[in-house]
């Protein structure tokens, strides 16, 4: 058997183990929510499945296959029952925490917009967090902020921004790592882990996202806050039209979150 054929092999048994993995977690959950299990329905596939079909690893959402675009116009009233188009606005009037998640700089902007209006609204908290990390921007975000790092535009944004200053405000940048000589980018868990080694001190948090990506973000937090912290994931709703392969990885990641949580009974303690 030569090296590149062993290497095939061994690559499949390992892409099967991952999976396998994948339907472990799924198994723990209690039940999926009504919503989400109808776009499973509608698309025909089982939970263990979604993994290898619908989640998208090792790209960046720009860079997306655009699979199942046919389904865009059936599949849209099922992404609105889901929760994933809408605006996902405060319940509370008060936090201890506002959590705002790294993105691009266009992103990062429209989720800064977001929570100023909420403070012009009366919501209030004591501490800024952005949530960012060791992302090289691209060129065309580099050309409106003149940075090179997403840690620094999401400063340069803050600065731009109607965000109350006296409030303090902490900057998380998480180290990016490198897997086989390919950089990897931090991702929302370990920017999140990366705040919780600050040891803050326990309490309510308010995370700003967008959509469709509040629910997943807010399973990803969920997964991850000690017990003490209370959290809710806001955001305004979808500009534009995200295409169907995105919501649908974004779904995935949700699921395999939420999966963590029902199997550790509940928020990590």
């Amino acid at each position: 058997m030569t090296y590149t054929e062993y290497a095939s092999i061994f690559g499949a048994a390992v892409k099967r183990f991952f999976f396998s993995l994948f339907a472990v977690f799924l198994s723990s959950l209690s039940a999926i929510s009504p919503p989400l299990q109808d776009i499973l329905d509608l698309f025909g596939i089982q939970a263990e499945q979604i993994q290898e079909r619908w989640m998208q690893k090792g790209k960046e959402r720009w860079e997306f296959d655009k699979r199942y675009e046919y389904m865009h116009d059936v599949a849209w009233p099922f992404f609105e029952k889901a929760g994933l188009i809408s605006e996902a606005a405060p319940h509370a009037d008060r936090y201890d925490y506002a959590l705002i998640h790294g993105a691009l700089l266009q992103t990062v902007e429209k989720r800064i917009a977001y929570l100023a209006d909420q403070w012009k609204k009366g919501v209030r908290f004591d501490q800024l967090v952005f949530l960012t990390g060791e992302r090289p921007l691209l060129d065309s975000e580099t050309a409106i902020c003149s940075v090179e790092m997403e840690s620094e535009m999401v400063e340069w944004a803050y600065s731009q921004s109607e965000l109350p200053k006296e409030i303090p405000v902490i900057f998380i940048n998480t180290a990016g790592r490198k897997k086989d000589s390919v950089w990897i980018r931090p991702q929302t868990v370990n920017t999140i882990a990366a705040w919780l080694q600050t040891n803050p001190r326990p309490g309510s948090c308010l995370a700003v996202s967008n959509q469709p990506y509040v629910d997943y973000q807010h399973a990803v937090l969920q997964s991850l806050l000690p017990s003490g912290f209370a959290a809710e994931t806001v955001g305004p709703a979808v500009q534009g039209e995200p295409s169907v392969a995105l919501i649908l990885d974004t779904i995935s990641k949700q699921l395999l979150y939420d999966a963590k949580v029902s199997a550790s009974g509940g928020p990590l303690r």
